[in-house]
């Protein structure tokens, strides 16, 4: 399957069942396709090389809600979000105001709506975006603290203050 016909086939899912939970599995190991991927919806994005037993607990993890990537993809976005870190980081500080973490504006509303205990689809309901874009919000949170889920990156936030 090609990259856009994946994508494209994503989208047409999204369109039918926009509930549905859609785990992408490829030989692509590139982070902008990985990205693409998670933007248009889907809750995971594996390597065709995963394991059996990797991809049975890869179901059971996006079944409870969550998003999953394989650990090189992560490794790959987070090297990219890092370097657009540090640019940003430099653009702030010319302008005066630096953010914890370099959490956006819709980032740290939606943590602060973790942290109340909402749930993705109340959180995507309340502040207008689809539950996909919410997901991808939430695993850059996790990415941009250093947490691997839910419960650290609450705790996180309360115990540094992340949040007013």
């Amino acid at each position: 399957m090609t990259s856009e016909y994946g994508q494209s086939t994503l989208r047409a899912i999204r369109e039918q069942w926009p509930s549905i939970r859609v785990i992408m599995v490829t030989s692509l190991e590139e982070a902008s396709q990985a990205a693409d991927t998670l933007k248009n919806g889907a809750n995971g994005y594996l390597l065709k090389s995963v394991s059996p037993v990797e991809l049975v607990e890869a179901i059971r993890i996006v079944y409870q809600g969550e998003v999953l990537i394989t650990q090189t993809i992560a490794d790959a976005l987070f090297q990219e979000m890092q370097v657009q870190q540090e640019e940003l980081d430099g653009l702030r500080k010319m302008r005066g105001h630096v953010c914890p973490y370099g959490l956006t504006e819709r980032e740290r509303g939606i943590l602060a709506s973790l942290m109340e205990g909402l749930r993705i689809k109340t959180i995507a309901d309340k502040i207008f975006l689809s539950e996909g874009t919410v997901r991808n919000c939430t695993t850059m949170i996790y990415a941009k603290l250093g947490v691997n889920n839910r419960e650290d990156a609450v705790r996180k936030a309360r115990e540094e203050g992340l949040v007013s």
